[in-house]
């Protein structure tokens, strides 16, 4: 049993998996993963939010990588923008290609969440997440089942209460700004993709797509996490989290 702790209100957005630990207070709604369906990522319910608190002896701790110099800090790249005709919504996309450790985090959300973002202790205390997204010796490696796809599995053996994995999200997507991005064949979801790290962008793709179409947005709609986020629905995606064996519809 697995403990997944997601916590986008103050952006530590930490997923952390501990073995044979089940959470108390975390509870998880039927259809708590977004599955390829017709309309999933729109409809999926959410998984409860919970606040995590930081305890130095939960994680290894990396040295944090300075962030790049930029005219658009704390953004990386410069932030570009789409207009809704429908809503007249404008959704752009930021992104922080230096963000914990040189994991890379990418939004696809409107401007005034994005303000938001830069008040959030991530972005004003860069070293908070330094003790997470650490791959160095995981107990687990990536391999690949005939006819099932990717999964995690334990290299290692796992004692009650172990560290199995604390990572955070590569992208975090307001849902509202899907539709207008369709129109132009996601242009701007694989931009929010393109401009992360390369080897986040690997374990990105290594994700299973469950459904014909495109191939980011088919695997944020298969892996996702649904979620609100400084008041707006938007959905979360952690893909090593996303690679463990799981139900995402338990009965």
């Amino acid at each position: 049993m697995f403990s997944n702790l997601l916590m986008p209100s103050i952006l530590l957005f930490c997923s952390v998996i501990l073995a044979g630990q089940y959470p108390h207070n975390l509870q998880f709604q039927p259809n708590s993963c977004a599955i390829a369906e017709q309309n999933a990522l729109l409809n999926s319910t959410v998984p409860e939010i919970l606040e995590y608190h930081h305890h130095s002896s939960s994680c290894h701790h990396n040295q944090q990588q300075p962030q790049k110099n930029s005219r658009f800090a704390p953004w990386t790249h410069k932030p570009r923008c789409l207009s809704d005709d429908i809503t007249y919504e404008e959704y752009c996309v930021y992104t922080n290609s230096s963000f914990a450790n040189g994991r890379g985090i990418s939004f696809f959300t409107k401007p005034e969440i994005a303000e938001k973002v830069l008040s959030l202790p991530a972005f004003t205390s860069p070293s908070l997440p330094s003790h997470v997204n650490n791959f160095n010796n995981p107990p687990w490696e990536i391999r690949n089942i005939p006819g099932r796809g990717n999964g995690l599995f334990a290299t290692r053996k796992l004692e009650r209460g172990d560290l199995v994995l604390a990572d955070t999200p590569a992208g975090v997507y307001m849902s509202d700004a899907f539709p207008a991005d369709f129109e132009i064949g996601y242009k701007y979801l694989h931009r929010s993709f393109d401009q992360l790290p390369q080897g986040t962008k690997e374990i990105y793709m290594r994700m299973a797509s469950y459904a014909a179409g495109d191939e980011i947005m088919e695997r944020i709609n298969t892996n996702a996490f649904a979620g609100e986020f400084e008041g707006e629905p938007h959905f979360m995606l952690y893909p090593e989290t996303a690679l463990m064996n799981h139900d995402c519809r338990p009965k």
